[in-house]
């Protein structure tokens, strides 16, 4: 039962994907989803009242070390909500030589405003998609974790094949391995791969020629887009994964409910 759930929930986002226009733009930067969050529902309040002339007036206060920083990310809201070339102008030096404590927020602040810009100059709507963990062109980043079947090291053998079977298969599908990292138990990876490519058939196929020669892997993998998940975390969801396979006790009561 639980498996299908998954799989219903993968076979959605794919359709979701698939069904994506081609006017989008992905926010390259990896900026957490909480202050993406905030940002977009401060934006929001915002742009209830706007004046335009109004605030480019008040455009030169972003680099005036002596503004608050409150301030200022209201500021850079507020040129992220006008239709301005000169506001967009200033949000890309400031994203570029801003204060770096105020750097993720310029960077959602900039690329609203491009969006907006671009919508503008082409008469059509773009899309903004964003994720923790950013992307670049039509790529988005993933963070996947590859569990062994065992709580071991890995040998120098089953890391290689591991390791060119990933990018046997990200290849295959127009995609590339930034980061791959073997711990104790099991592998972590950072790839980019295209919006409307199928992920989980990436890792499916790695991990099926994987265990040709060795059956040593779980066939399910740790996967998303919206955070690089620490070791703690990672050991957490291997114990739950390793307990529900010694006792499925749990999942045996959640299909009888």
């Amino acid at each position: 039962m639980v498996d299908k759930k998954k799989e219903e929930i993968f076979r959605k986002i794919q359709e979701a994907l698939q069904n994506i226009p081609d006017n989008y733009s992905i926010l390259e930067e990896q900026v957490d989803l909480e202050l993406q969050l905030k940002y977009f529902k401060f934006s929001k309040k915002v742009k209830e009242n706007l004046d335009k002339e109004d605030i480019l007036t008040h455009i030169n206060d972003l680099f005036n070390p002596e503004i608050e920083q409150e301030k200022k990310k209201r500021l850079m809201v507020s040129l992220a909500s006008i239709d301005s070339i000169e506001a967009f102008r200033a949000l890309e030096k400031y994203v570029n030589e801003g204060e770096e404590s105020l750097h993720k927020w310029a960077v959602l602040a900039f690329q609203e405003s491009r969006m907006l810009i671009e919508t503008s100059l082409l008469g059509e709507q773009q899309m903004f998609i964003s994720t923790g963990l950013g992307g670049k062109g039509n790529l988005l980043r993933y963070f996947a974790v590859i569990i062994g079947k065992e709580d071991r090291e890995f040998s120098t053998t089953e890391k290689n094949l591991i390791k060119d079977e990933l990018e046997f298969a990200l290849g295959h599908h127009d995609s590339f391995l930034e980061e791959i990292d073997f711990h104790y138990g099991y592998v972590s990876t950072l790839t980019m791969i295209p919006i409307r490519q199928p992920i989980k058939e990436i890792f499916d196929s790695t991990i099926q020629e994987c265990n040709q020669l060795g059956d040593f892997l779980y066939d399910e993998v740790i996967l998303t887009n919206v955070k690089v998940f620490n070791d703690q975390e990672i050991t957490d969801m291997i114990s739950a994964k390793r307990k529900e396979e010694t006792d499925p006790s749990e999942d045996d009561s959640e299909v009888k409910n």
